[in-house]
């Protein structure tokens, strides 16, 4: 293991999961970095650097390091995790917000550019889901905020991913598709 946030570290996990498995087709981009809500003009310099590396950087350099595999074998997957940050900004997270967007947009970069390798590339975008240990809510909160009353699963989170990274999927590309109960931008 090491900081998913650093390009130096991010390649020697890469060399030694290439050098275990040969090859790499399927990437998960799933690294949330939570910090305290803190409002813009206050952000210190250090909050905003460390989620825009962990949530974006991190992302670029994973799949800089496993795109070439994945053209060379014509078949790869990559999902992202973005999450209602990359379509609704809250306050206090301009941070998150900038990095999920940014995450979205390399998504639909990458799925045009390697789309002829047979590489796709989705963002996934899930929300309440239990499990996220700093979010505690009242079951009334989630259901204004979420069609279906509940928060998601892990499970049905995976299964999700699992769709998506296998040949059932090979035409869904460049989108980002909300797993989130029909979650409203609140």
């Amino acid at each position: 293991m090491g900081d998913v946030g650093d390009s130096k570290a991010v390649r020697a996990m890469a060399d030694a999961a290439l050098g275990r498995f040969g090859t790499v087709d399927i990437l998960v981009n799933n690294a949330p970095q939570r910090g305290p809500a803190r409002p813009f003009i206050e952000m210190p310099d250090e909050d905003w650097h460390r989620i825009i590396a962990v949530e974006l950087h991190a992302c670029y350099y994973l799949s800089r390091a496993f795109l070439p595999g994945m053209c060379a074998n014509k078949w790869g997957r990559i999902v992202n995790l973005t999450g209602l940050n990359a379509i609704a900004g809250h306050p206090g997270r301009a941070h998150v917000a900038a990095a999920k967007q940014g995450l979205w947009g390399l998504t639909k970069a990458l799925a045009s550019e390697f789309g002829a390798q047979g590489v796709t590339a989705n963002a996934l975008s899930p929300w309440r889901i239990k499990g996220d240990a700093d979010i505690v809510e009242a079951p009334e909160t989630v259901a204004k905020f979420n069609a279906l009353g509940r928060r998601g699963t892990l499970d049905e989170i995976a299964k999700f991913c699992a769709f998506l990274c296998s040949d059932d999927a090979a035409f869904i590309s460049g989108q980002m598709i909300g797993v989130d109960g029909a979650a409203v931008a609140a």
